[in-house]
């Protein structure tokens, strides 16, 4: 199923569609990171080899994460190109990748690639034929920071498990698959091994680039939205123990690596917005007996936006921020929890939302 299919919903036609994702690129100056290279590769015992790359930029500083987004145009049709640059700029800020490989101290090679180049051919040019799974797979790579770990790439099963999703330039737009292109340059990597100039310079003219989960950058897809233009946002959220949102109206001086692109507002303070989160939004209680749900608070914030060039947005700009916060216990996101569990967490959503005693909230909520 295309981005750019047009069997789609009356109500949905003309809208624009972002799907957010980041890029690895981290930078192997950057005095913070620990993990300044993304592991293309890395061979065992049997075939000490690797392939690695870090991004370099003109500019002085760059974030170990970039954010990113697909745009296309629901209903517009399979050929219409990315409606939005696939980085805030044009250009994505002058990055370059410089692969280097290693072939167990017998020899090392290296090669640059355009990203600005590898975006356009990839993404933009023909957004409307891009999977719609595959670009979620993009922005869902919850994992992918395991890629710049030496120690976690799994060369013994052939590339069968990876952290990170990898793309490479496409063929023609008809034929186009930057996903297909990026496993078919991994394979060569699995099935040679022997890591030479020939194949370090194969990996680069095919601008090899890995993408991690889109929530790196931009957990609520709240940064996207408003550097698209939105003045008034509406954002889902699964709780108010989850800090992400707060930590978006300034800057955690503790996680160094994308503190910069994390920022979107300069008004309210973090503080102020922790405090308005917990004691002015309305509540819609659970039903007596509820496992998981404790509460779905909602309410209203006025907000004015910080400069955040990752994102291309510029300070001093309005915009209303409408929050629904689902507040729960007992229950995360997943690992080894009980999928069973979930089903009954929505019951209990649907259970309070249906609930008399609720119903001027829910009605307060959804106006």
């Amino acid at each position: 199923l295309p981005l750019g299919e047009t069997a789609i919903n009356n109500w949905a036609k003309g809208k624009l569609s972002l799907t957010c994702t980041s890029i690895l690129t981290p930078g192997i100056a950057e005095e913070n990171t620990t993990h300044p290279e993304v592991y293309v590769y890395k061979g065992d015992r049997e075939h000490p080899s690797s392939i690695t790359y870090h991004a370099a930029s003109p500019l002085a500083f760059y974030p170990k994460y970039t954010p990113a987004k697909f745009s296309v145009v629901l209903g517009a049709g399979i050929e219409q190109p990315s409606y939005l640059p696939f980085c805030a700029v044009p250009g994505c800020f002058g990055y370059v990748l410089e692969y280097q490989g290693s072939n167990g101290g017998n020899g090392t090679y290296e090669a640059t690639s355009d990203l600005n180049q590898t975006f356009e051919e990839a993404f933009e040019k023909i957004a409307g034929r891009l999977p719609v799974s595959s670009v979620s797979a993009m922005a869902s790579a919850a994992a992918g920071p395991l890629a710049t770990y030496g120690s976690m790439q799994l060369a013994d099963e052939r590339a069968c498990l990876n952290w990170a999703m990898w793309i490479a330039r496409a063929g023609p737009a008809e034929l186009a698959s930057p996903w297909r292109e990026g496993e078919d340059v991994l394979s060569a990597i699995y099935d040679d091994r022997s890591i030479d100039a020939r194949l370090v310079d194969k990996v680069a003219k095919a601008g090899l680039t890995g993408f991690i989960d889109g929530g790196y950058t931009d957990v609520n897809g709240i940064g996207q939205a408003v550097a698209a233009g939105a003045t008034e946002v509406v954002s889902f959220l699964d709780g108010l123990e989850d800090n992400m949102l707060v930590r978006q109206f300034t800057i955690n001086s503790t996680d160094p690596d994308t503190s910069d692109t994390i920022v979107l507002f300069q008004s309210p303070s973090a503080a102020e917005l922790n405090f308005t989160l917990r004691n002015s939004f309305q509540q819609i209680l659970p039903q007596p007996g509820a496992r998981f749900l404790t509460s779905i608070s909602f309410g209203t914030v006025s907000c004015v936006t910080a400069d955040n060039p990752w994102f291309g947005i510029e300070a001093g700009r309005k915009v209303q921020l409408h929050v629904i916060n689902v507040n729960t216990k007992n229950i995360w996101i997943g690992a080894t929890r009980d999928f069973y569990d979930y089903g009954e967490l929505v019951q209990e959503i649907a259970m309070a939302m249906n609930s008399e005693r609720n119903a001027q909230l829910v009605q307060c909520m959804i106006n």
